[in-house]
């Protein structure tokens, strides 16, 4: 019986130990795509991320960092997670901003950032700050719209409103409609 008993158990051990070092040793199958997949292939992943142009100058035009990006080569885009950045204005303080995801195609020409967006730009009589969920940026004009309902705040105001179009180089904003906010001129610096 002690003899039956044994074997049943090194026979138990055996398989147990089997199937440990199958688990253990055995490769992953490799991923394949299939026919419904859609998007491009991932080509570079990036931690830490920071990015820069030049202007002809020699000044730096804008500036972007990310913890982590993703670069796909045959669509051209990089996607960014947290991105923070500053675009250069040439007789003008730059314009920062954050945003909760970013994106750039057309050679980093084209841009649209999501979630939690906030573009600022400080000026001689306050800091002015647009907020909203998405803004699209074209980089070489230093033009940003959006669909998206906005916030604009600044020294003295508070404005919503449904969409806006932002001309960073003329330190300009059109807000699109659906206009509403607060004006105290005790708050505006004279």
């Amino acid at each position: 019986m002690l003899k039956s008993r044994t074997l049943w158990i090194g026979g138990l051990a055996l398989v147990v130990g089997a199937l440990i070092a199958s688990r253990f040793f055995a490769q992953p199958p490799e991923p394949t795509r299939t026919d419904n997949e859609t998007g491009p292939l991932l080509s570079a992943y990036a931690r830490d991320l920071a990015v820069w142009s030049m202007n002809d100058q020699g000044a730096l035009d804008y500036r972007a960092q990310a913890p982590t990006a993703r670069y796909f080569d045959s669509a051209g885009l990089w996607q960014f997670d947290q991105p923070r950045w500053q675009v250069s204005m040439e007789s003008a303080a730059p314009w920062v901003g954050k945003a909760d995801q970013g994106r750039t195609w057309n050679n980093q020409e084209q841009a649209r950032l999501q979630g939690n967006v906030v573009l600022s730009q400080a000026r001689p009589d306050g800091r002015v700050t647009l907020s909203t969920q998405v803004v699209d940026l074209t980089l070489p004009t230093r033009y940003a719209q959006t669909n998206a309902p906005v916030t604009l705040t600044g020294p003295g105001y508070d404005i919503a409103a449904i969409g806006a179009q932002a001309w960073l180089d003329e330190q300009r904003i059109e807000l699109n409609s659906e206009v509403t906010g607060h004006y105290d001129p005790a708050q505006t610096p004279p």
